[in-house]
């Protein structure tokens, strides 16, 4: 039926063809730049930021008594400090940002975003968020921070 020379150099062909594939497989698998997830130092600042966010109570008095959706425009003063809300946020924000990264934030009525923000549409934004309800009040807030690269 088949010659064995054929055959040989027909298993040769799928042998050396498989060998090169997987290669190829085993070159692009080992960057993890493909497949790259949140940085530990983002991961764990966005997770500091909105803990301290939800429970500081001049955070919350600050978010909670605010009709801005920018944190650092919050025009209301603080009981602790003689400064505006957001200048405290905005020295928060600034101090607790990792290295290389910006961040920004927001407080929302609503769970999409309410604000413009600016951020970089060429890198990649990192973003967690906290909610806030006042009883007082008889509403939420919705803090959102974004830590993006400069």
């Amino acid at each position: 039926m088949f010659g064995k020379k054929g055959f040989i150099k027909t298993l040769e062909a799928i042998i050396s063809i498989v060998l090169l594939l997987g290669l190829v497989l085993f070159i692009f698998s080992g960057n993890s730049n493909i497949l790259k997830r949140t940085p530990q130092v983002v991961e764990s600042t966005n997770t500091f930021v909105i803990n301290e966010f939800l429970n500081n109570e001049t955070f919350r008095n600050c978010f909670i008594n605010t009709n801005s959706n920018l944190c650092t425009e919050i025009d209301f003063f603080t009981t602790s400090e003689n400064r505006k809300c957001g200048e405290v946020i905005g020295d928060f924000l600034l101090k607790s940002a990792p290295t290389g990264y910006d961040n920004k934030c927001e407080v929302c009525i609503s769970s999409k975003s309410c604000t413009d923000l600016n951020i970089p549409v060429d890198k990649s934004v990192y973003t967690r968020s906290g909610f806030i309800y006042s009883e007082k009040e008889k509403e939420g807030r919705i803090i959102r921070n974004y830590i993006f690269e400069k």
